[in-house]
């Protein structure tokens, strides 16, 4: 099983579906009902938590600018469910190098807890 480690806390409730947005094409070969675990963690490998289980279901691949709107509502941190949050999040995350035509792949998931 693969694991989607996340630098932040998970802003979600158990079964509501939520999104994680990352750059290039990773994990692109993700595939609808495929489990995954979320991992909470910091840039430091000693500190991993899972924090639960997901199932896929529904991948979204092109620049960050080309986003739609309507897949930010999904955003699992709260401050990243607008394009100026989201932007910032990614800045975080990836470098302030990290620019809106980056190719990237959203992944929408089905939350479970552990």
């Amino acid at each position: 099983m693969r694991t989607i480690h996340m630098l932040h806390s998970l802003d979600i409730k158990p079964e509501q579906p939520a999104s994680t947005v990352r750059k290039g094409f990773k994990w692109a070969d993700l595939v609808q009902n495929e489990e995954v675990e979320l991992c909470v963690c910091s840039r430091d490998p000693e500190n991993h938590k899972i924090a639960g289980h997901a199932n896929i279901i529904d991948l979204w691949f092109g620049r960050f600018k080309d986003i739609p709107a309507r897949l930010l509502r999904f955003e699992h941190e709260v401050r990243a469910r607008d394009y100026n949050g989201l932007l910032d999040s990614m800045k975080k995350a990836y470098g302030k190098q990290f620019t809106e035509d980056e190719p990237v792949t959203i992944i929408v998931y089905q939350y479970k807890t552990t």
